[in-house]
């Protein structure tokens, strides 16, 4: 057990050693040839710098076949969308473009670091490049999205207030922190920031997907949404689901979104 009456060096025995522990496993801490973690605690306001020490037990002097970690879905998607966000970041500084210049847009309730390390108590930060989506999203206006998207496999351009009309008849869970009331916000403030990109849209219908099984996005998408013709635009990618409960949903078709932000425009937007 580490805790702060604890000190955990000289502690290990020979053979395998299970550590247990809350905010003293955190920062500032190493264990030599860790292999197995189980994660599941979070942070009201998570912190990107926190998340990022704690990645090094995504592999960290060990035996990368060995390594397994376990975790709640919502947490697993906090630290892949802070990696892509970093990604993101490193790739504009290497540009040698200033970061005054641009928009970061990312999940709402976190922040990149402690109140007293930046003066700004709160941001959303999504990182333009990034696709983002809902884990937990639900059947909502279906037959007015079926109405306004079609029923066949397309792609077309369209503007921005199109985009933020198909994302307004969305739904999510109360607790999925990709809200379709904040995506509009920040495309809104994309919008107003001097961008006249329009939106290319993608449609795909009856998809057999499972409930938490990654991005929703098949392989040919992602890359299609990352295509360099696409870099500057926004990219709203929507699948409609058949919904199977033996896929974890509610027996019910639903359509789930996909947005990509142009390369960019990446913006801190204060809470």
């Amino acid at each position: 057990m580490i805790n702060s009456l604890n000190d955990i060096s000289g502690s290990y025995d020979n053979g395998m050693n299970i550590v247990i522990g809350g905010n003293s496993l955190g920062r500032g801490l190493t264990l030599p040839q860790l292999q197995t973690v189980y994660y599941c605690r979070t942070a009201r306001t998570p912190q990107a710098d926190t998340c990022w020490q704690h990645s090094r037990i995504f592999g960290y002097d060990r035996d990368r076949n060995l390594c397994r970690i376990f975790l709640p879905p919502i947490l697993l998607r906090l630290f892949r969308e802070l990696d892509e966000t970093n990604d993101a970041m490193s790739g504009i500084i290497r540009q040698g473009d200033t970061l005054s210049n641009y928009i970061i847009l990312s999940p709402r309730g976190t922040r990149p670091t402690r109140n007293s390390v930046i003066e700004r108590g709160g941001y959303d930060i999504w990182s333009g490049g990034v696709n983002y989506f809902p884990d937990l999203p639900i059947s909502a206006h279906i037959e007015e999205l079926d109405n306004l998207l079609g029923e066949t496999d397309r792609e077309f351009d369209e503007t921005i207030n199109f985009a933020k009309q198909i994302i307004s008849l969305l739904a999510v869970e109360s607790q999925e922190p990709w809200n379709p009331d904040l995506v509009n916000t920040h495309i809104t403030a994309l919008d107003e920031s001097g961008y006249n990109l329009g939106a290319h849209i993608v449609i795909r219908v009856n998809r057999d997907v499972g409930k938490n099984t990654g991005t929703l996005l098949s392989p040919n998408d992602r890359s299609l949404t990352q295509s360099p013709q696409y870099h500057n635009r926004l990219v709203l990618v929507m699948y409609r689901l058949n919904g199977a409960e033996d896929q974890g949903w509610d027996g019910v078709p639903l359509w789930v979104p996909n947005i990509k932000f142009p390369i960019g425009t990446n913006y801190y937007h204060a809470i």
